[in-house]
């Protein structure tokens, strides 16, 4: 049940294309072919795009493709936004659409969303709520990435202090998160977003943060036996592994696995692995999860609601 739930759906495509190319030798050059494609019938959104396309990207030294749905949208100032979107006939999408209805709808207006910078984008444009940050700064990518990255993000954040705080404090064990996060005040309401998609930005996290997370990676190619495919997976999840999260990416299964025996960081905790404690900290409390637990989003207890 764990890895069916778990694997149910296909990936954000950039996402499961960072995935598997973490596997290979990086390259800079790519073209971008950009289409406009029609809005959704189903888009659900607090900004109403004023355009959505769709960019095929093609790195011509490799052959690698990457195809990604990007809006554009202006907000209640009038300055111009881009977000990058699930594909819209996705299981993905279906998740950021409920994930959107329900910040609008059971969230403070002056709520505050840690999030990684995609993710905020996406929360902003389809909920309107505030976010963390919604640029990485150009230090989080390899510099052979980064034109490839300003292009997809919209542009870099030359302040880069909140993502690196963010990066930090998911790096950090539990005892020392929760210390942490208590001394996050804002005077607004904040919650944090979990993205078991965000395991594609490893890279990211662990450059920003400062620290290399007891994390590996092994690509298990497409089979017709699932049981045989599941048992793959799990046998080499419990060869040195103390919890493994099984993901669905073009051509196979990812499947990632915690190396560390004891003391995981908060990000870990937090994601969807097997090992994971069914209460979160006690500073923080879950309050949305979808049913493939893609997204879970977590509301930060203030100090005097502690119990």
């Amino acid at each position: 049940m764990f890895f069916r739930s778990l694997i149910g759906g296909a990936m954000l495509l950039v996402g499961a294309a960072l995935i598997v190319s973490a596997l290979r030798p990086r390259q800079a050059n790519w073209q971008i072919k950009k289409t406009p494609i029609t809005l959704p019938p189903d888009l659900n959104a607090f900004y109403r795009p004023t355009s959505l396309e769709k960019w095929r990207l093609h790195q011509t030294e490799t052959g690698r493709r990457l195809t990604v749905t990007v809006a554009f949208y202006a907000d209640k100032t009038g300055h111009r936004h881009q977000v990058l979107l699930p594909e819209p006939t996705s299981r993905r999408w279906q998740n950021w659409q409920r994930l959107g209805a329900y910040l609008r709808e059971h969230t403070e207006q002056n709520a505050l969303i840690l999030a990684w910078w995609d993710n905020g984008q996406r929360i902003d444009f389809l909920s309107g709520r505030s976010t963390w940050v919604k640029h990485p700064p150009a230090k989080a990518f390899a510099r052979n990435d980064r034109s490839l990255w300003q292009r997809l993000s919209g542009g870099f954040d030359a302040t880069e202090d909140r993502l690196v705080t963010l990066a930090h404090l998911w790096t950090l064990d539990r005892k020392t998160a929760a210390l942490e996060l208590s001394r996050l005040t804002s005077g607004k309401p904040l919650y944090m977003l979990i993205n078991s998609d965000d395991l594609a930005r490893l890279d990211e996290i662990q450059r920003l943060g400062g620290k290399k997370l007891p994390l590996e990676l092994k690509i298990f190619p497409r089979s017709d036996n699932f049981h045989g495919q599941i048992a793959a997976v799990q046998a080499w999840a419990q060869q040195g592994g103390s919890g493994y999260l099984p993901q669905n990416v073009p051509g196979g299964i990812a499947a990632w696995r915690i190396t560390g025996k004891t003391n995981p960081p908060l990000w870990l905790l937090l994601l969807p692995f097997s090992s994971s404690p069914k209460q979160p900290p006690r500073n923080l409390e879950r309050v949305f999860t979808t049913d493939d637990r893609n997204l879970i989003l977590y509301r930060l207890k203030s100090p005097q609601n502690l119990p």
